[in-house]
């Protein structure tokens, strides 16, 4: 039998002085310490600590150690990576998927830590306007949208690079690859960022467009562009008249890719090349009714009777692309490899477009090694 009298053993002291400490931590609203709960008043920790002979504790930077120590132990275990997706959810019935590791020594969990960091890979935004465009129904995407937005995702934008690909009446219809081992010409992302954005933006064409859009205000008249789904319009007017004119061609207008589907084997398919062409015709059809509506002598020709309607914009679409002829998007030279990263061939390739359409020159003439463009220059 135990005498009562008996001391308790070092075991029994430590077991007993835990407790105790332990029994002093509560919540405290101020402590920088995620999910870690401490009394508020240290001084209180601190003199129980004295009391208990506890002589490796000198000062408070100590005793905050082993509080957070202590507190460490008591949880149910280590967040070794998704601190910030707990903290986020926190207060909130929000679930998520964990994947636990029971039992695992300090060796594995620094294993895990660092694979998880140095392997980690981001989405590609091609992947997810295929979410929005396609995961969500209608009311889902309603009730997510507005916080979509306001996290920074152009969830407008993303749909309308969706209709670019589903809609039977887009001319980039089936075009489009999201990053799901598709074979097409144009990557989604490219597709957001080269050609719809253009559009969407209406900052080439707002000028002489303005007064077929509602509003009172530019920013009214912006907003309703968009959600009246008149940028779609025009974007699909001004490429399916490409289409028209191109689709003949059994190249130029089609999805084959390269023996390696690296890229589409249509030039004018490639999204910067796009971009290019949009930006040089709409600049061009812009400068041209300015000078129309500016050199009137008499002041009465205005946008209104210059582009009196979508038809209308089409009729000039048309004209410039019967000028760029099929011809013009072969035999180039090594200075189109830096179209997609350099400012000069992406500048001598817009004014090649635009001395066409405009008849400054013929498609044989910017071929010219000498005299031509340096896009067509095979040295």
């Amino acid at each position: 039998m135990n005498d009562s009298n008996e001391k308790p053993t070092n075991e029994d002291q430590d077991e007993s002085t835990a407790e105790e400490i332990q029994s002093l931590i509560n919540d405290n609203s101020d402590d920088d310490l995620i999910d870690v709960e401490v009394v508020t008043n240290r001084d209180k920790v601190f003199a129980k600590i004295r009391e208990l002979n506890i002589d490796e504790i000198n000062n408070p930077e100590e005793l905050d150690s082993l509080i957070f120590t202590l507190v460490e132990e008591l949880k149910v275990g280590m967040i070794i990576d998704g601190q910030h997706r707990v903290l986020g959810t926190k207060n909130k019935k929000i679930p998520f998927v964990v994947t636990a590791l029971p039992d695992a020594q300090w060796p594995e969990l620094a294993f895990q830590f660092i694979v998880l960091n140095s392997t980690a890979k981001t989405v590609k935004e091609s992947l997810l306007i295929n979410i929005i465009g396609t995961s969500l129904k209608n009311d889902e995407l309603t009730k997510v949208e507005k916080r979509l937005v306001d996290s920074g995702i152009p969830v407008p934008l993303y749909q309308g690079v969706m209709r670019l690909h589903d809609d039977p009446e887009s001319p980039f219809y089936k075009m489009l690859r999201f990053g799901m081992n598709e074979i097409a010409p144009i990557d989604a992302k490219a597709a957001k960022s080269k050609i719809a954005s253009f559009w969407h933006k209406c900052s080439v064409i707002y000028p002489i467009v303005q007064h077929l859009i509602t509003g009172r205000t530019k920013k009214e008249k912006l907003e309703n562009w968009i959600t009246q789904g008149l940028w779609y319009e025009y974007l699909k007017v001004f490429w399916g008249t490409a289409k028209s004119n191109y689709i003949s061609n059994s190249e130029l207008w089609s999805d084959k890719m390269l023996p390696d589907n690296s890229a589409p084997v249509s030039k004018l398919l490639r999204a910067t090349i796009i971009n290019l062409v949009q930006i040089a015709i709409c600049q061009k059809m812009v400068d041209s009714l300015k000078t129309s509506k500016d050199n009137d002598p008499d002041g009465k020709i205005t946008y209104e009777i210059l582009m009196p309607d979508i038809e209308k914009f089409r009729g000039y679409c048309q004209m410039y692309f019967d000028r760029l002829q099929p011809s013009f998007f072969n035999d180039w030279g090594p200075a189109s490899k830096g179209l997609d990263g350099s400012r000069g061939p992406r500048d001598e390739f817009v004014k090649a477009v635009s001395q066409i359409i405009t008849k400054e020159r013929q498609i044989t003439d910017l071929k010219d090694q000498t005299t031509g463009n340096i896009i067509f220059k095979l040295n």
